[in-house]
């Protein structure tokens, strides 16, 4: 009967241990596997961060080509206003002269409308 007990507690021991062996295992095995996750993940975090500096690198040219035609579109159109202004300053000269010269106001009432009314915009 001792020896039978012998038996059963060395087996025990030997479950027990077995048991530990496994679970020991299963924690080095869930470590690495959680280890190899986080590395995947800082990876496609490097990855990410690499894509969005190069979509950046391409925008920032074209973001600048855009403010420049912008600018240029800007500085045209003050050019185009400035001489659409100047045009209807001589206008105005020539009319102020046409009426000095002592013509009927009824002509220069119809020269006035042709000369100033606007023309077609382009």
């Amino acid at each position: 009967m001792a020896c039978k007990e012998h038996e059963q507690m060395i087996q025990t021991k030997w479950d027990h241990s077995y048991y530990d062996q496994v679970l020991r295992e299963q924690r080095e095995q869930a470590q690495k596997e959680q280890k190899q996750q986080e590395e995947r993940a800082a990876k496609q975090m490097a990855h990410g961060k690499a894509v969005r500096s190069q979509m950046t690198e391409r925008q920032e040219p074209l973001v600048q080509e855009r403010a420049v035609c912008f600018e240029d579109g800007k500085r045209l159109q003050k050019e185009m206003q400035k001489h659409a202004d100047r045009i209807a300053q001589l206008k105005r000269m020539r009319m102020e002269e046409l009426r000095a010269t002592g013509l009927p106001e009824r002509y220069c009432v119809g020269v006035e409308y042709k000369a100033l009314k606007p023309g077609p915009k382009r």
